[in-house]
């Protein structure tokens, strides 16, 4: 991870552990947006005669331009050549996702269980944020093409604040970080990540979740990005913030939940997690109701 906020790091007593916060992804789990990308990569891809298994394909969603820039560079030297470095790929892929979306804002669509009730915590003054791999830009085209208003994304932690403040994105758990500590700020509040629910739809996500140290609602709107209980151990394991928290036994067996469920499933989950966790139970490990 990048630079860490130890505002948000002290141990956490018992009894003080209930989920106050809500930070969300936007692609793919607020709004499905993968039919443009999947468009924008498969015209690279066709333009430069490449194959690339789905399941290739499906490992990169979520990650950003760079790690597409590194797998069509090794499946074809002329790609390469033409698109030396990943800083100029990148700005010419979301040239290519806007003109996609200026053409078919229809391939934008809610996902209505996620977004409502993201919607309602914003509209109830209640500390939840956008917490995304695009850049702010990309939030503005892309809630626009969806005719979704401001009130509830204007103040998203996109990936260019990320890197500017000096961070790292997703899989780093550090735009999850800046995002609680904007919430403190905002609320007048001193959560940390054990206060902290995560919306995510991908392993990328998921990954930045866990390492950031919130607890984990994974909406599958993708069977491609299912995770077994053996891979969230391990991301568990992996976790920044629970090696910066090895002495904190609650952090321990009290942090970082899994639960794993479907769009249509999201509000009861969602609701069931937070009420168990103000009752001060210990949320599951690993629980895949998808």
């Amino acid at each position: 991870m990048g630079k860490k906020s130890q505002s948000s790091q002290g141990n956490q007593p018992q009894g003080r552990h209930a989920i106050q916060v809500t930070l969300s992804d936007m692609d793919g789990t607020l709004l499905d947006t993968e039919a443009i990308y999947e468009s924008v990569h498969r015209n690279y891809m066709s333009q430069y005669n490449i194959t690339v298994p789905q399941r290739e394909l499906d490992l990169l969603r979520g990650t950003g331009a760079k790690n597409f820039h590194d797998l069509l560079s090794q499946k074809s030297a002329q790609f390469a050549i033409d698109n030396p470095s990943h800083i100029t790929f990148s700005q010419e892929r979301i040239t290519e996702f806007y003109n996609v979306l200026a053409a078919r804002p229809d391939l934008v669509s809610e996902i209505k269980p996620v977004l409502n009730k993201f919607k309602s915590l914003v509209n109830n003054n209640e500390p939840a944020l956008i917490v995304t791999n695009s850049a702010f830009k990309t939030v503005e085209h892309t809630m626009a093409a969806a005719s979704l208003k401001d009130v509830f994304w204007k103040n998203a932690i996109a990936s260019d604040y990320v890197i500017q403040q000096g961070y790292d994105v997703k899989p780093s758990g550090d735009p999850y970080l800046l995002g609680l500590n904007r919430m403190n700020k905002t609320h007048g509040v001193q959560h940390s990540p054990l206060n902290c629910i995560v919306l995510e739809d991908s392993r990328v996500g998921v990954n930045s979740g866990l390492d950031f140290g919130g607890h984990i609602l994974h909406v599958i709107t993708d069977v491609s990005q299912a995770l077994s209980e053996a891979e969230v151990r391990q991301m568990r394991a992996d976790s920044s913030y629970l090696k910066a928290q090895a002495n904190n036994a609650f952090a321990h067996s009290h942090g970082l939940s899994y639960t794993a469920c479907k769009p249509e499933d999201f509000e009861s989950v969602y609701d069931g997690l937070v009420a168990d966790s103000q009752q001060g139970a210990a949320l599951p490990r690993y629980n895949n109701l998808a």
